[in-house]
């Protein structure tokens, strides 16, 4: 599918989203080798506060993910990212 926009055709853009360990980086990555679009691993985007937690085992929290959703947000708007993976949001 391709969308047609202002600028001209624009590749869709896939986030993947999904639980830790349930292999979203692994697909994302054939994904972008089978397409030939970039692939990024949101996880890769967090900022050093947000690591130590998960390597210390903390669970981050809305506070902890809103601005790394945010950065996220704007580089998909910025570089038209076509493939994305990250680990899904507890939702209320």
């Amino acid at each position: 599918m391709v969308i047609t926009g202002l600028r001209g055709p624009v590749a869709p853009v896939v986030v993947m989203m999904g639980v830790a360990g349930t292999g979203k980086s692994v697909v994302g990555s054939a994904l972008a080798e089978a397409t030939g679009w970039a692939f990024l691993d949101a996880d890769d985007f967090h900022p050093e506060a947000n690591l130590r937690k998960m390597r210390g085992g903390v669970p981050l929290t809305d506070a902890d993910r809103w601005p790394w959703l945010e950065d996220l947000s704007q580089l998909l708007i910025d570089t038209r990212v076509e493939a994305s993976a990250a680990s899904s949001l507890a939702l209320h």
